[in-house]
């Protein structure tokens, strides 16, 4: 807005010497001059555009609505995440809780840029596929279990880049799994989410995951359904499901149905914006292969988690 200061000034004092000679004239013939109509309405919308530029509300930066907002957060804003994650696994005679506090960390340095040591990605958390599983519900910049035994959890690395905006935003995304816990892992995914109108998303896309827990080379394909809807601002639930092939290289390729959901709420606290969700989901509720199918309650996950955003980078 500075560039603007010079001209501006210059415009004024011409304008002392020019306009009220103008006004005579114009008075004069019982007119008013259109110069002077014209010119009154540019303030205004320069006022406006240099305070939306220089706001620092997070809820402004990125919206409140949850169902409202993109795939990436917007330039200079970052994210905290921390989650306390329960995976029971019930198999047979087996039964055991996996309990782990987990911390994360993204940040927006460019506009449709968004990296981070986070699990969490918008549009894209619970993740669908077996990467998501392995670590036992660990991972994070920094993550704990607490239960059964202390141990430190993976560490997931994440870069989004989101080309798309809209109807639709359609992002790139590569992921990397650090293998403090478990094994390496790489992934790949093309995350969509659609605005079905200002209170509606749908998330999907599709999720390519290369693993190797155990030595064993595993290549699984997701395709994620998830439908967010605002309630209000301030509330949101979320309905997830869709469709993943744990291992394409098996003979036969099993398909595997999660089921789950979240419900959750968002703050708005000027410079400060808050998510907290409870998400429930059977991570292998339905399973399919060579015409037999059988259906698993005996495995499921809660989590209980905060996000805070903050525009305070620019």
């Amino acid at each position: 807005m500075r560039r603007w200061i010079t001209p501006v000034c210059a415009a004024t004092i011409a304008g002392g010497c020019v306009i009220p000679s103008l006004v005579f004239a114009e008075e004069e013939a019982g007119e008013t001059p259109p110069s002077l109509v014209a010119d009154e309405a540019p303030p205004p919308a320069v006022e406006a555009a240099s305070v939306e530029a220089t706001s620092k509300d997070a809820a402004d930066n990125y919206g409140l609505a949850y169902a409202g907002r993109e795939l990436t957060m917007p330039r200079g804003m970052v994210r905290g995440t921390f989650d306390v994650s329960t995976l029971h696994l019930g198999l047979g005679l087996f039964s055991q809780n996996f309990v782990s506090l987990n911390f994360g960390a993204a940040i927006s340095p460019v506009d449709d840029l968004e990296l981070g040591f986070s699990r969490y990605r918008m549009g894209s958390y619970p993740g669908i596929n077996f990467i998501d599983l392995v670590n036992l519900g660990g991972s994070g910049l920094i993550s704990a279990f607490v239960s059964p035994e202390g141990d430190f959890g993976d560490i997931p690395f994440y870069v989004r880049y989101q080309p798309m905006s809209g109807t639709a935003d359609v992002a790139l995304e590569f992921r990397l799994r650090i293998p403090t816990l478990s094994e390496f892992g790489l992934a790949f995914g093309v995350p969509v989410r659609i605005h079905a109108g200002d209170s509606v998303a749908i998330d999907t896309g599709f999720d390519l995951t290369l693993d190797d827990p155990g030595g064993v080379n595993i290549l699984s394909v997701g395709v994620p359904f998830q439908i967010v809807g605002n309630v209000s601002d301030n509330f949101f639930l979320e309905l997830q499901t869709g469709v993943s092939l744990p291992d394409i290289t098996t003979d036969p390729v099993v398909t595997v149905l999660p089921l789950g959901f979240t419900l959750g709420g968002s703050v708005d606290a000027g410079p400060v914006m808050l998510d907290a969700f409870f998400n429930f989901r059977f991570p292998t509720f339905a399973a399919f292969a060579s015409g037999n199918s059988e259906i698993t309650t005996e495995i499921w996950t809660i989590t209980i988690g905060i996000n805070v955003y903050s525009p305070v980078l620019f």
